[in-house]
């Protein structure tokens, strides 16, 4: 087929027009990029791997191929759960075209609890946690990010919740990064929330500040959300790619979790840190997570550190792990008894300020737990239970005001890579020590 002169003039302009557009694009996009590798050049590995999702799965979460309906989950790092905290509150998030809304928002007090699991779960999780994780606030004990996802999803519909296509995860501390690049925001009590008071505030200060009513310190939390995603949504384009950039260090404490209904995108989300996967498989990864048994907010003064080492490395490397634990809390000052009590079945007489924890710490696939030790060296109370191939060896202790507890778990492995640990996300970071390690 021939085509005219005046039909290939257009079609010569049209090129032309793309080529000049794709240049523009190109010469603002690269400064931008350049600019963030930059400045976030020790968040490298981080950045690959949101990169490796891939273009096309990001327009699947974000809408682009669809309208995606997501629950959003607060958590409340002040009290310990195996993916960060409980759900404190939530939201219903609309993402259609990059566009986000909200639909609903509340707090956990909205959300209504079953006797039983509202799903089939593997029999190691069953054994684990039992029927807990059927009400909300222990729906999230595992600390493998889709078995929450899975029981809210599941959960929220039983309540007659519209279908979800997936779940997002954050805490009060990926506030505090949102708010240091977009700026302070008012609560509906005239307080100033900043980038350095909101974690405090939320899990610390509005205890205090509504003793006698919890119900207006959960609504006032709600309120306080909804004005930062205002905040967000009002931000300009280069606060929304400054607020990306701020976002990579909470990923990387594991802060921002996702999950995805679509097959193909939570296989690629799962393979980073922003899915929260309990890997079944190697490298050679371990953790300690913490749950909250007395009921209480201590968690917020919760210290801790993990030392990892080899104790052998022929015929059998045996790799020991241990967690310490310390209790910060100095005294109940002002504060009220929910906060430092004990409500759990054992709780002790007077004021407390003790906490009460359960400790599972996880060995790597394939290994097998070889003893566990306390602090003294004496045999440590507990048994040994299994998730997703994993060995995970369960104890509880109580800790005093100013106390540490540890506790030395030792796995016979039989993976000769540099051992990993994965920390879970509460208030305070979790030191990490690496010493001698098979070659």
């Amino acid at each position: 087929m021939q085509v005219s002169g005046n039909e290939s003039s257009k079609k010569r302009s049209a090129i032309k027009f793309v080529k000049l557009i794709s240049a523009l694009i190109l010469a603002i996009l690269i400064p931008l990029i350049s600019f963030v590798v930059y400045e976030t050049h020790s968040h490298v590995g981080e950045i690959k791997q949101l990169l490796s999702i891939g273009s096309d799965n990001g327009k699947q979460i974000l809408g682009f191929k669809g309208q995606q309906r997501y629950l959003l989950a607060f958590q409340n790092s002040a009290e310990a759960r195996g993916t960060g905290g409980l759900i404190g509150a939530y939201a219903i998030v609309r993402i259609d075209h990059g566009r986000i809304s909200i639909e609903q928002s509340g707090s956990n007090i909205d959300l209504i609890n079953r006797q039983v699991l509202p799903l089939s779960m593997p029999a190691d999780f069953v054994k684990l946690y039992g029927n807990d994780p059927a009400m909300w606030l222990n729906s999230n004990l595992s600390p493998h990010f889709p078995n929450a996802a899975l029981i809210w999803m599941k959960l929220w519909q039983m309540q007659g919740g519209k279908k979800l296509d997936g779940v997002m995860a954050i805490d009060p501390t990926v506030v505090s990064y949102i708010l240091r690049t977009v700026g302070p925001i008012q609560s509906a009590d005239g307080d100033l929330v900043t980038a350095d008071n909101v974690v405090k505030l939320t899990l610390s200060d509005m205890y205090v500040k509504y003793e006698t009513n919890n119900l207006e310190r959960k609504k006032a939390l709600v309120d306080l959300l909804t004005k930062v995603f205002a905040k967000v949504q009002a931000s300009s384009a280069v606060q929304k790619l400054q607020i990306m950039k701020a976002l990579l260090e909470p990923y990387k404490e594991n802060r921002i979790l996702f999950y995805s209904t679509n097959t193909k995108t939570q296989a690629a989300v799962a393979k980073t840190q922003l899915g929260g996967v309990l890997s079944r498989t190697a490298p050679n990864e371990y953790r300690a997570v913490v749950e909250n048994v007395d009921g209480n907010k201590m968690d917020y003064y919760l210290d801790r550190e993990i030392k990892i080492q080899d104790l052998s490395c022929s015929p059998d490397r045996i790799t020991e792990l241990t967690f310490s634990a310390k209790n910060t809390f100095s005294g109940k000052g002002s504060l009220p008894n929910y906060v430092w009590g004990r409500l759990d079945i054992d709780k002790p007489e007077g004021d407390g300020g003790s906490h009460r924890i359960k400790i599972l710490v996880y060995g790597p696939s394939g290994s097998t737990v070889a003893f566990a030790t306390d602090g003294t060296g004496d045999d440590l109370p507990g048994g040994v239970y299994n998730e997703r191939g994993r060995p995970v060896f369960v104890t509880n202790v109580v800790i005093e005001p100013n106390e540490i507890a540890r506790v030395k778990i030792a796995f016979i492995t039989y993976d000769s890579d540099y051992p990993e640990v994965v920390t879970q996300p509460l208030v305070l970071g979790t030191k990490v020590q690496i010493g001698k390690v098979c070659k």
